[in-house]
């Protein structure tokens, strides 16, 4: 049997907010298709203990699957399985559906479900609001009363629709596994809280975590703890509009003895900073702001992973930005700091994802004029493209050598010399004789 209606990748928001219009609008209440015995606001039948048996009843429902339609009966079978029977009535679980299927449906819910009330129709299962309206309209045509409420016979099915969707609970679920920021006991309590979210029994912990040893996860717990506290903590100062203070650490070699070195983790520097945003590029996570005693200079840019020591400076009030972190981090590739420059780059067409990748989308395309471009082409005639752009330069450079057989830079002057003095340098490397 199919379903009339479908289920968008964003969830039920929409739904929720489409639902809190209805509400606002009397008309709306007016024409409501509930009979008066399952009125939310009757809970005269419920038990002394109508949070433990709402509880009870919302556990029961998040074990079906996204995909089920069940009864009322079906419910009652599994809530007797679970606590016994007798734990509640068919009239008492009733009320509580539709309790239920009302305050899910609003836009600022407490509950992570909808609860939506289908009726089977020519072995589709057509949602029971839908199906009203449909039905009132043709009463109207007709004359007749079509309130299939009145009809003996009439089967009411229910499904289960969690905010969150499979999908999207398997990619967040796939980041929080390969993120290197998290202790594994950190990942697999994150995970657990994720797939609590997702209603279907049959995707148990959906995750990618393999404990085999590889270490890609952090193993200083401190550290770990040291992350979740520098975001905390900015948060809190950007909500009071307050400066932070921290210690800035690196990696270094450390001799540990004639012929061999450790990966050490040192303090660099300590900085004050007008927190503006996090944003993620690149596979890390940043913290962008401006310097204090340096506000009218070019933003700063920080590893939250090599952050530690992070403090409120109650004393020192911040500037406040307003800017779009994912237009900084298009314009400022590999998170270099630094103004932006106009950008002109000749690239070959087969590169044209590499240049989404690492500047976003806002730039402008045109043919090159030279579509050969000389000895570049190595004897092929390559379609070639010409990006207009605003970025850094200085990420720019280090796009461009990277991908200097497929891509010359055109303007500004200064990144050409750039480039030209990195491939220069990279290639003095390998001419140099050594032992």
């Amino acid at each position: 049997m199919s379903n009339s209606s479908s289920r968008s990748f964003a969830g039920t928001t929409a739904k929720k907010r489409e639902s809190a219009q209805k509400n606002k609008n009397p008309s709306a209440q007016a024409g409501s298709h509930r009979r008066p015995e399952d009125a939310a606001g009757d809970t005269a039948a419920f038990p002394a203990d109508p949070m433990l048996t709402l509880s009870r009843i919302t556990a029961c429902l998040k074990g079906f699957a996204e995909d089920e339609y069940f009864k009322v009966s079906e419910l009652m079978k599994r809530m007797e399985n679970l606590y016994g029977k007798g734990v509640l009535s068919r009239d008492t679980l009733s009320k509580a559906l539709s309790l239920l299927e009302s305050e899910t449906s609003k836009e600022y819910s407490i509950f992570d479900f909808v609860l939506e009330k289908y009726i089977l129709r020519d072995k589709k299962y057509v949602l029971f609001d839908d199906y009203m309206d449909e039905l009132e309209s043709a009463s109207e045509h007709s004359g007749q009363d079509g309130d299939v409420c009145s009809r003996p016979g009439a089967s009411y099915y229910y499904r289960v629709l969690p905010d969150i969707t499979r999908a999207e609970v398997k990619m967040l679920a796939d980041a929080i596994s390969s993120f290197t920021l998290l202790t594994m006991e950190q990942t697999n309590i994150l995970l657990r809280d994720l797939n609590r979210l997702c209603n279907d029994p049959r995707q148990h912990l959906i995750t990618n975590v393999s404990d085999d040893g590889y270490p890609y996860k952090l193993t200083d717990g401190q550290r770990a703890a040291d992350i979740m506290n520098s975001i905390d903590t900015v948060t809190k100062a950007l909500r009071r509009h307050r400066c932070v203070s921290f210690d800035y650490y690196h990696y270094t070699a450390q001799r540990t003895s004639p012929e061999n070195y450790r990966l050490a983790f040192e303090k660099r520097s300590e900085h004050r900073l007008h927190p503006a945003f996090f944003v993620w590029s690149n596979g890390y996570y940043y913290l962008i702001g401006k310097s204090v005693g340096y506000e009218n200079s070019n933003f700063s840019v920080f590893r939250v992973d090599r952050i530690r020591s992070m403090n409120i400076l109650d004393s020192v009030r911040a500037l406040e930005f307003h800017i779009n972190p994912a237009k900084y981090r298009d314009e400022n590739p590999v998170m270099y700091g630094g103004q932006t420059e106009e950008i002109v780059l000749r690239v070959r067409s087969e590169r044209l994802n590499n240049a989404v990748d690492a500047f976003g989308k806002n730039f402008f395309i045109v043919p090159a004029q030279e579509q050969t471009a000389g000895p570049l082409s190595a004897g092929r005639a390559d379609r070639w493209l010409e990006l207009r752009f605003v970025a850094n330069p200085k990420g720019v450079a280090l796009w461009a050598t990277q991908h200097c057989t497929d891509c010359r830079v055109l303007k500004p002057d200064s990144l050409i010399e750039a480039v030209k003095d990195n491939l220069k340098r990279g290639l003095a490397l390998y001419e140099t004789t050594t032992d």
